[in-house]
């Protein structure tokens, strides 16, 4: 996608698939900044990205499902701002469901299933606002949100279900004015897991941690 403010929106009620199989590349490669993506199945090789952010402004990803790939939404490189992901869903994800390592990170009613991390790298590479809400995250092999850095906003209204643990937060982890409230976290898991060299005092009331 090379046009500034563009939007792809599949019909009302049409559940299309963008192909990129055998063309050796992300699905869709995001090159400009507030596109908006809205409405598709993605499909690619399996050791390639279904949505990849070339380090643009503000791209938004809506409705969209993508299985068996190394990430659903990659939002990784420098200089990256502004990601929202809203009802839409990854499974089977090598790497993870979303990899969103710097500022302004939205996802919302979200599924992330049968990957290795489900939203990794949070705040790794720049200090980040989140707000991270009603998602659903089942069998992840390893954290299913993980926090590198500091980073202010809510962790909220989440359902963790054999994850490994539910949230990470690093030794470079500043948690000071973040709130993780609301959560269902499953009775075998570890809801969230701290550095002893993390920073802050973490605010993780009102959480169900597996029992009554």
């Amino acid at each position: 996608v090379d046009v500034e403010g563009l939007t792809l929106e599949a019909a009302d009620e049409a559940e299309p698939t963008i192909d990129a199989t055998g063309e050796d590349s992300a699905t869709i490669d995001v090159n400009e900044p507030e596109v908006t993506i809205d409405g598709f199945e993605l499909d690619a090789d399996s050791g390639e990205v279904a949505i990849d952010n070339n380090g643009v402004i503000d791209l938004t990803v809506l409705d969209v499902a993508a299985d068996g790939l190394e990430q659903g939404v990659a939002a990784q490189q420098a200089d990256t701002q502004g990601l929202t992901v809203e009802d839409s869903e990854f499974t089977d994800m090598s790497t993870s469901g979303i990899g969103a390592s710097y500022d302004d990170v939205t996802v919302r009613n979200t599924v992330i299933e049968d990957s290795n991390v489900g939203i990794g790298g949070v705040a790794t590479n720049a200090d980040a606002t989140v707000t991270i809400e009603d998602n659903e995250f089942t069998n992840i092999d390893n954290d299913a949100i993980g926090i590198g850095g500091t980073v202010d906003g809510d962790i909220s209204d989440n359902e963790f279900t054999d994850v490994a643990p539910g949230i990470l937060i690093t030794d470079d982890g500043d948690v000071s004015d973040l709130t993780i409230a609301n959560n269902e976290f499953g009775a075998d898991d570890v809801g969230v897991d701290i550095d002893a060299d993390a920073t802050g005092t973490l605010d993780a009331t009102e959480n169900f941690w597996g029992a009554d």
